[in-house]
């Protein structure tokens, strides 16, 4: 995410930087990651049902959303305010699979999310 980040500011220093071009880059390394994770562990399925392929699409369509405002926020505010706000992410991400998705609450998962905000909170304040 930190390349992603630090790869759009920097396409969105240009004069004339095309936000379609900067959504681009972060749907690249997620295609990188998952071309090497789902091979090896053997774990892809196509979706199934309408809801399904529904959930796909508009995971997708937010995705695209997100990643545009994202990069408009870059090219106007610092890249650590952006790059806290984008952060928030995960929380509420987290937030959305107990509420939405009734998943169980594990240690994990919270210990993973608090440590998350308590790095980019203290990544903020820092000096």
């Amino acid at each position: 995410m930190v390349f992603t980040n630090i790869f759009s500011r920097k396409l969105a220093y240009r004069e004339n930087s095309d936000p379609a071009l900067m959504t681009f880059i972060p749907g690249m390394t997620g295609i990188a990651i998952t071309g090497v994770i789902l091979p090896v562990t053997d774990s892809w399925e196509l979706p199934s049902s309408l809801k399904e392929v529904l959930l796909v699409l508009s995971v997708g369509i937010f995705s695209l959303l997100c990643n545009r405002f994202l990069v408009l926020g870059l090219q106007t505010e610092r890249v650590t305010i952006v790059s806290f706000l984008d952060t928030l992410s995960v929380p509420v991400a987290f937030m959305a699979d107990v509420l939405v998705f009734q998943s169980v609450l594990d240690l994990v998962s919270i210990v993973g999310a608090i440590t998350i905000l308590a790095t980019t909170v203290g990544c903020l304040c820092k000096p």
